[in-house]
């Protein structure tokens, strides 16, 4: 799981850089990423 949201944060920088999202859209899911990592590491112990 933590390697799928690890390649989730790539492709957001990427999508990103090529102006395929927005800065706001980019921290909005960023900020997914981030309760699904937490929610992740939480779960494993």
């Amino acid at each position: 799981m933590l390697a799928a949201i690890a390649c989730g944060r790539a492709e957001l920088l990427r999508m990103h850089r090529t102006g395929q999202i927005h800065d706001q859209l980019l921290h909005i899911l960023q900020h997914d990423l981030d309760l699904q990592e937490m929610s992740s590491r939480h779960a494993r112990g």
